[in-house]
């Protein structure tokens, strides 16, 4: 399984350059799919590991010792969720709390994105996810690591994408000018 620091910093840069490549040069104006959106895909990429959180106060409260993560959370039921939401607010017009439906819209795909993204990468790196669990109790995924190396490759995963988000973000926005 990927460690966080990929989770959150894949969509991050995915929704970055989308943002920064793709839009802009539609004319999409900065103000309306601000950074805010892209750190929110990024957080929403380590959303689908709530249920470790769940599973640690479950086992806690109920002194057990059950295992449920990469259950619920990691099938294809909350991708397909969260997408349908960001696709019925985009079309449903209307204005709630004073952000408008487009608003919401993106926030949902900025989850979608991040959730999107947790399961393809907990399925193509390690495959040992169920995509349509309870139904169906068979992973559909091929793993690109092995789990008894995965420690230690998973780790330099991080360190490297952390190190070129980081030279990214340097180039692009001039970080050592806030330090």
């Amino acid at each position: 399984m990927p460690f966080a620091v990929t989770h959150i910093l894949v969509p991050i840069v995915i929704v970055d350059l989308i943002r920064h490549h793709i839009l802009e040069k539609e004319h999409i104006q900065k103000h309306s799919f601000s950074m805010w959106y892209v750190l929110i895909a990024g957080l929403a990429g380590l959303l689908p590991d709530i249920d470790f959180v769940v599973q640690w106060v479950y086992n806690y409260l109920f002194s057990t010792n059950i295992y449920i993560h990469r259950t619920f959370t990691h099938t294809i039921y909350p991708v397909i969720a969260v997408f349908v939401f960001a696709v019925l607010f985009y079309v449903w017009k209307f204005k709630l709390f004073g952000f408008t439906n487009k608003q919401y819209s993106l926030l949902f795909f900025m989850l979608f994105a991040g959730f999107f993204t947790h399961v393809l990468l907990d399925c193509s790196i390690t495959g040992e996810i169920d995509l349509l669990y309870p139904f169906e109790e068979t992973s559909f995924c091929r793993g690109l690591i092995r789990e008894d190396i995965s420690g230690v490759k998973l780790a330099g995963l991080d360190a490297i994408l952390l190190i070129i988000w980081l030279i990214y973000e340097e180039q692009r926005h001039k970080i050592r000018d806030f330090l």
